[in-house]
């Protein structure tokens, strides 16, 4: 159970990482479109 909540955890940290890194470039993709 504990290691369960240790895997989800990861999965929430990455999942934020991603979609931080994703909105990054999305970002630059509409500045560097003007």
């Amino acid at each position: 159970m504990e290691q369960n909540a240790e895997s989800i955890n990861a999965a929430r940290e990455f999942s934020a990482l991603f979609w931080q890194e994703f909105d990054t470039g999305r970002n630059s993709r509409n500045a560097a479109l003007g």
